[in-house]
């Protein structure tokens, strides 16, 4: 069995972020998204699971170095 790939989308709640992880999705990856905004993020993972595909949310802002690390 192949095991799935995951992709991690940073900036994933809207534009280009989301149009790339909804074509991961399709694709057959588990992503994962990162955004600032948490409802937005949420969302769209929403849209991509009910599109039937696997997504997570998770909050992270990349100009923040602490988030970044954690």
């Amino acid at each position: 069995m192949t095991p799935t790939l995951t992709a991690i989308v940073t900036g994933a709640d809207r534009g280009l972020g989301l149009e790339t992880a909804r074509q991961l999705a399709q694709r057959g990856y588990r992503v994962v998204l990162t955004a600032r905004r948490d409802a937005a993020g949420q969302a769209a993972v929403d849209a991509l699971t009910a599109a039937g595909h696997e997504a997570h949310f998770r909050h992270l802002d990349v100009t923040s170095p602490a988030e970044v690390q954690a």
